[in-house]
Parts: structure tokens; C-alpha cells; sequence
């Protein structure tokens, strides 16, 4: 898909900034500065040329009412969508959303190929799932269905940002002609859907179940694709017991067995948070990326102050028992 270049204008408004990336063959990611507003979004281009006649018509009817569905919810763990429209005569659909400036999880995974420290592990994972739990508890309640590093983007500060909501599928052939569609990542479709089963909320805890072992471990969930995932315990010896169990009930290949809400899936991961906490004084050159984790013990109780407070009360009364003393 021809990319365009930077200076390129739409809709006398959005001014192409920067070429991110190239997100899949049929989507592309820039940075776009809104020259009305003066403000920096992300804008995603889907190819629409993939589909004509009735598919076409089927296609953009579903485009409009999902894009316009997204722009109406609010979280701060999701980027606002602000606007869409699709360009027939250029076979292109564009998405434009909220911008988060610090790179994608992958990104940050790639970067610590053993896996990131465990009080990341657990804190992105909350945040996550604290995500997800406002798609599952809304009056819809929709599955987000595309969970991957790839779809979680991080500002500068470490908050999350869920970026994609698999708006480029309704032109995919296959689902604008009313077919089954297989949604996700491989590594992060549940067993279930990927056997046909259609979308629903279990798909999302599998895939989060996947993606806290991609970021507890580095190892790439696809590589375990219909085979089963190990425990996390066994691949990186830093993952507690605790830890471990709570990743591999997500990731149950029976839905039954796995956590029945989001809910129960944060609450057991808030628990082991506190197995973990970081060391304060780390060695010389040591960042936050690299810093060690221990397990949090409980805190000293101070010795040595009663001492001093009753020599302080003894010299504060010492004049006064003496006075009294030569009445």
C-alpha cells in the first residue's frame, strides 16, 4: 500500500507529520498534527480496495457504525477515537485517534528479551485488564477481541493506551461477505474461536492470560500456538509460583476453567504485586529497567526511642523537683 508523505493534507485539516509504521499489508500508522485544534493525533489508513459492490456497501455500513460506537466511549486506558471517514474514489478508510508518545509494548518487550521486570510485568498488566474490564462491563459488553503487545501503546509516563479496535477487518473480504472471521493475533486467539467459535469475553482473557507470559518470559506467545503454553515459572526462574498460576488460569484452554471475569483475573494479579518490591537503593548505573526486585518483607519496628524520651522528660522536670525540694 503506497504510504503518503509527510506534508500531505486531509480534509483541510490533518497535516501528515510522520510515518510511523506499517501495522499489518493492509494498515498504516502516522503521527498527524490538526492544524484547527493544534494538537498531535495517531492516524491509522486501511486499505478499502479489498472489497466492491454489496461487500463494499456491507463493509463501510460496518466501518461507520463500529467507528462511530468507539468515538462515543471514554477510559483513559483507551485512545479516544475523534474522527473516521472513508474515501471511496482512493480506496482508503482512515481512523484517527489519540496519541500516545511512548511507543508500543512490543517495543518495550523487544528491549528486554528475557522478559521486563516483574513490578512491569504486574502494573501493565493491571492497567490492561482495568481496560478490558470496561469493555466487558459496559452496557454492550464487547470483547475487545485484538489484544496484543502491538495494540497497547504506552505514554511517556507509563500509562496505557489500547490503540486498535480492529476497525481494518470490515473490509476484510472474508468478514464483509458474512463469513465466520478469526480475530487476533497468533499466540492470543483462544482455542475456542480459533476452532470457529465466535467472539466473545473469554477470548479477551486468554489473550491477556497470553500476553502477561510474553511480558513475564520474552518468549513470542505464537511460537506456542496450538500447543499450549509453559508455565512462565519454568522458563524464567524470577516468576514466583503465585505469579505463574495466575497466568496459566488465563491461559486454560477450557474458558470454563479459566477466570470467569475480568475482575477475579485483576484482583489475583494484585495479589502477587505484593510478592514484588523494588530495591531502593540500587547499585551504581543501575534504571528503573534493570533495577533487581525482592520480596517485600514486612517493616522493622524502630528501636531505641523510649530511652531517649524519658531522658528528655527527666531534664525538662529536673528544675522543678529541685525547686520544690528547697521550699
Amino acid at each position: 500500500m503506497q504510504t503518503l508523505q509527510p506534508g500531505t493534507r486531509l480534509r483541510d485539516r490533518y497535516r501528515i507529520a510522520e510515518l510511523v509504521g506499517t501495522i499489518s499489508p493492509v494498515e498504516t500508522l502516522y503521527r498527524i498534527d490538526d492544524e484547527r485544534f493544534s494538537t498531535v493525533w495517531a492516524m491509522r489508513e486501511i486499505d478499502a480496495s479489498r472489497v466492491s459492490g454489496d461487500a463494499l456497501e456491507r463493509a463501510a455500513a460496518s466501518f461507520e457504525r463500529e467507528s462511530a460506537f468507539y468515538e462515543g466511549l471514554r477510559h483513559q486506558g483507551m485512545a479516544q477515537v475523534v474522527d473516521h471517514w472513508l474515501d471511496r474514489d482512493a480506496g482508503r478508510a482512515y481512523v484517527v485517534s489519540e496519541w500516545a508518545d511512548g511507543g508500543s509494548l512490543s517495543d518495550r518487550i523487544r528491549k528486554h528479551p528475557q522478559g521486563l521486570p516483574l513490578d512491569q510485568v504486574v502494573d501493565l498488566g493491571s492497567k490492561t485488564l482495568d481496560v478490558l474490564y470496561f469493555f466487558h462491563t459496559g452496557a454492550e459488553h464487547t470483547p475487545y477481541r485484538v489484544l496484543s503487545p502491538s495494540t497497547v501503546w504506552l505514554t511517556s509516563d507509563d500509562e496505557i493506551k489500547l490503540v486498535d479496535f480492529a476497525l481494518a477487518t470490515s473490509f476484510d473480504p472474508k468478514r464483509a461477505a458474512g463469513n465466520a472471521y478469526r480475530f487476533g493475533q497468533p499466540g492470543y486467539v483462544s482455542p475456542e474461536h480459533a476452532a470457529g467459535g465466535p467472539p466473545d469475553l473469554a477470548m479477551d482473557t486468554f489473550a491477556a492470560g497470553a500476553l502477561l507470559h510474553y511480558m513475564a518470559t520474552g518468549r513470542d506467545p505464537a511460537l506456542h500456538e496450538g500447543e499450549g503454553f509453559p508455565p512462565p515459572s519454568e522458563l524464567r526462574k524470577e516468576v514466583t509460583a503465585s505469579l505463574s498460576d495466575v497466568i496459566m488460569k488465563a491461559l486454560n484452554k477450557d474458558p470454563k476453567q479459566r477466570y470467569h471475569d475480568i475482575g477475579g483475573f485483576k484482583h489475583d494479579l494484585m495479589a502477587v504485586a505484593e510478592e514484588f518490591a523494588p530495591d531502593e537503593s540500587p547499585s551504581a548505573g543501575a534504571t528503573p529497567s534493570t533495577r533487581t526486585f525482592q520480596a517485600a518483607a514486612p517493616a522493622e519496628t524502630k528501636k531505641g526511642c523510649g530511652g531517649a524520651a524519658l531522658l528528655v522528660l527527666a531534664l525538662l522536670l529536673a528544675p522543678i523537683v529541685i525547686y520544690l525540694a528547697n521550699m
